[in-house]
């Protein structure tokens, strides 16, 4: 992966951002890395944006503020609805009651007295 310098986005709103996001998604695809040929440009675009995250995070955090709240609320919006249509709200005390997460045991670890030696041509 490339390393990218991020020119800052003091200022830039989200739509500017995701736009640069898209241009770079589709850069990506024209290299096939990500595009089914199944795919639409849409579905392409709305299923790429998840991977597409991690290098625009610095663009993503200099958002400003007002931006940032924007899209925690919508989020939020996203997730009532969401938690609406499964009828899960107000449940929580039936989910403590009946689920719980299985206990993980792990052996003590031992002492190791010798280590292998290293090797730097292993592997080729």
């Amino acid at each position: 992966r490339r390393a990218r310098r991020s020119a800052g986005t003091a200022g830039w709103s989200i739509t500017m951002v995701w736009k640069l996001v898209a241009r770079w998604i589709s850069a990506v695809s024209t290299r096939g890395k990500w595009l089914k040929a199944s795919d639409t440009e849409e579905q392409f675009q709305y299923k790429s944006r998840k991977k597409a995250i991690g290098p625009f995070k610095r663009e993503f955090w200099d958002l400003p503020a007002a931006a940032r709240e924007a899209i925690a609320a919508d989020l939020e919006r996203t997730f009532a609805f969401l938690f609406g249509q499964l009828n899960v709200n107000g449940t929580a005390d039936l989910v403590r009651r009946f689920v719980h997460a299985p206990v993980q045991h792990h052996a003590a670890l031992r002492p190791v007295h010798a280590a292998a030696e290293d090797d730097p041509d292993a592997g080729e």
